[in-house]
């Protein structure tokens, strides 16, 4: 049987079982929506806040608006100001059928044409640069749109209607039929997905690119047991057509699939743990089996190190992730993550060529009304290639996890490097919001073009929004400039609207 028709098998089944429950009232909890992520800058600094008050689970996005709801009650009387903003923007996300989101951006951006800009243009093919966290788009954007809205047609059914529309893409990202129950709930669409405690990368599957479809099966509140919380969320996708080895010729016929595979542990209410694997198999002429996939998840190393190129079962990367929630007169969260691409040392239970990203998260720095984040990364070679996949861990063209990697990957390089992010939001005293960002990358090594050798330069952008709030509408002016690794200098200003 294909692996296609067994998916199909199985999905037609965990309907059947939620309906079942469902009709038999198993649980009172229903189905739920989610916060957008990378949209709502400040509604998503708030719901950090409160992850870190509230001890929330939090390592993975989007929040489900269950969870949030779950946690906000216990700031009402310590964080009033916090509470209040929270409890205002979740209103809309509470309602049967509500606009919960939109906004507007025009834009204008200038990159440099210089000698060594003109060599990275040529790599790149374009004369842009790819934004961080942007899904896919470019200083080349110039005007976008996007919205999210949600009709909740029973306790157990969920309609979701998204969009973001640019000058440059499009992409139906928040489209989403979900059905369920709060510990067993099947969406089916273009679910943003951010596999990481963190705020300002995501190693395995972030935002960089655009947002794939799926179907997942996840919680939307934490599943307790013996006093402990556990999480899970297992998904399918589809990515781009790219070329894919197989029988000694490349192939573009069939486009590859991501599975993912998450669970969490959160043994006290402070502490989370967790573990993400995430397989890219299939595309092009290569066979799609179930038996591969099992193999590949329970035999990592002798699916892919050991195996021949045809008998691989595709790319694999996983992750081991911790964080902790302290309290006190400065609370904070030390988040910390392990990851690996394919195996190392001949041992299934060893991540190869690790990855390490630590950060240090500061709700209220020194006041209620400051928050603090700073994050390092540090990554060896051979990460986001592949040679089975000739484009490697990527959706058009894009590397689907850390945004650091993007310049390498234009590049054809997989090289070790460095990365820090370093991000203040400050509300003053009249209200408005100072938003600041600071990026920096080193990457090793070089990239060819024409025969020539050229050595990576230390990257790095600088991002400023200064935000003023009204009842329903918020008006952004922001600035973004810096250089990419290529040694091309750009900026970009905006402006911008957003509802709720």
């Amino acid at each position: 049987m294909k692996l296609q028709q067994r998916l199909t098998g199985a999905l037609y089944l965990v309907t059947g079982v939620l309906c079942s429950c469902l009709s038999h009232s198993v649980l009172a909890e229903g189905v739920s929506g989610y916060i957008p992520v990378k949209a709502n800058p400040l509604l998503e600094q708030d719901i950090e806040r409160l992850a870190v008050l509230a001890n929330l689970p939090d390592l993975t996005k989007p929040y489900s608006v269950a969870a949030i709801n779950q946690g906000l009650a216990s700031i009402k009387q310590g964080h009033p100001a916090l509470y209040k903003r929270l409890a205002r923007k979740l209103a809309y996300y509470n309602q049967r059928i509500a606009l919960t989101h939109a906004s507007a951006t025009l834009s204008a951006a200038s990159v440099d044409d210089s000698k060594q800009a003109g060599t990275a243009n040529a790599l790149a093919k374009k004369d842009s640069i790819s934004k961080a966290n942007h899904r896919g788009s470019s200083t080349d954007e110039n005007a976008a749109l996007s919205f999210r809205s949600h009709a909740k047609i029973t306790d157990w059914l969920m309609l979701s209607a998204g969009a973001e529309v640019s000058d440059e893409q499009q992409q139906a990202t928040g489209a989403l039929l979900s059905m369920g129950v709060s510990w067993a709930q099947l969406d089916v669409g273009y679910k943003e997905y951010w596999l990481s405690p963190f705020q300002g990368s995501s190693q395995l599957l972030s935002t960089q690119a655009q947002t794939l479809p799926s179907v997942s099966l996840s919680n939307n509140l934490p599943i307790q047991f013996l006093g402990m919380g556990f999480n899970y969320d297992f998904s399918l996708s589809q990515l781009s057509r790219q070329r894919v080895l197989y029988a000694g010729g490349y192939s573009d016929k069939k486009p590859p699939l991501l599975a993912s595979v998450h669970m969490a542990w959160q043994p006290v209410p402070w502490w989370s743990l967790g573990a993400t694997r995430n397989f890219q198999f299939g595309g092009g002429e290569r066979p799609l089996s179930f038996n591969t996939m099992l193999k590949a998840f329970v035999d990592p190393r002798g699916a892919d190190n050991d195996a021949s190129v045809d008998e691989e079962s595709g790319n694999q990367v996983a992750s081991v992730v911790s964080r902790m929630h302290f309290d006190g007169r400065l609370p904070f969260s030390l988040s910390i993550e392990l990851a690996g691409e394919d195996t190392a040392n001949n041992k299934d239970y060893q991540l190869g060529n690790p990855a390490l990203t630590a950060g240090l998260y500061f709700p209220l720095f020194l006041s209620d009304d400051i928050a603090l984040t700073y994050e390092y990364s540090d990554w060896d070679n051979a990460w986001y290639t592949n040679n089975v996949y000739q484009q490697g861990y990527s959706h058009e063209g894009v590397v689907l996890g850390h945004w650091a990697m993007q310049d390498q990957h234009l590049g054809g390089t997989a090289a070790p490097g460095t990365s820090h992010f370093l991000n203040t939001q400050w509300y003053t005293p009249w209200q408005h919001i100072i938003d600041m960002t600071l990026r920096t990358s080193e990457h090793e090594g070089a990239y060819r073009v024409d025969g020539q050798r050229i050595q990576y330069q230390h990257a790095w952008n600088a991002m400023l929004d200064y935000s003023i709030p009204t009842q329903h509408l918020t008006y952004t002016a922001g600035a973004l400039f810096g250089k990419d690794a290529f040694g091309q200098n750009y900026g970009q200003l905006k402006v911008s609207v957003l509802w709720n």
